[in-house]
């Protein structure tokens, strides 16, 4: 649904004229085409990175510690991520965005259901705890798999560190540890498999919630 909504927000932008050039020409909307296809592109890497190590998952323990942590992260941060990167697209076609003749119109009912049928954040976010609890060295094969694309990237996840504190603190902390999990995963992945632009351009200004 990102790729889906990033092609609707590209196609009408390399179409639509305004002041003497179309959109994709003005400065302010390559930026925010930019972030929109920075965020898609670490989204699909993420899911790759997922699909590979369930691929891997029977013959490789550390790969089988990754999907069991890595499949709720992912879920709820892309689930969370997709309602307001369909909402920005939305806004770069303005009001025939909206209407219901255009497909953003349907991405855009569409983008919460996810993070319904998914389940609520609060729930994932245990689940990612609860794999933590029972299998502490689940931990280190995350850490190891943000580190392969070195310092500056293990500094995108500040959090991460305090998953060794007691489960009460860590419950209280629990969708912002997910959240900073889910951008490191993606700049490491960024780092290693993008070109220097997108890999610089996500890490000056990762994704917020």
């Amino acid at each position: 649904m990102m790729r889906a909504a990033l092609t609707q927000a590209l196609h009408h932008a390399a179409h639509r004229h305004a002041f003497g050039r179309s959109l994709a020409e003005q400065p302010l909307m390559q930026n925010v085409l930019a972030d929109l296809a920075l965020e898609t592109e670490a989204a699909t890497l993420l899911a790759f990175r997922l699909a590979r190590a369930f691929d891997r998952s029977t013959s490789d323990d550390s790969e089988r510690r990754l999907v069991r942590l890595m499949t709720p992260i992912a879920k709820y941060w892309l689930c969370k991520r997709l309602p307001p990167l369909v909402v920005e697209a939305m806004e770069c076609l303005g009001g025939n965005g909206y209407v219901e003749e255009a497909p953003l119109a349907r991405l855009y009912r569409e983008a919460p259901l996810n993070g319904i049928w998914e389940g609520s954040g609060n729930v994932i976010c245990l689940d990612v705890l609860r794999s933590l609890l029972k299998e502490p060295a689940s931990l280190e094969a995350l850490q190891a798999e943000i580190g392969v694309a070195g310092e500056r990237v293990r500094k995108q996840a500040p959090t991460i560190s305090r998953c060794s504190g007691t489960p009460r603190r860590r419950k209280v902390r629990r969708g912002g540890i997910v959240e900073s999990i889910a951008v490191a995963l993606q700049a490491s992945l960024m780092v290693r498999l993008c070109g220097a632009g997108r890999r610089r351009g996500f890490l000056r200004v990762p994704p917020r919630r």
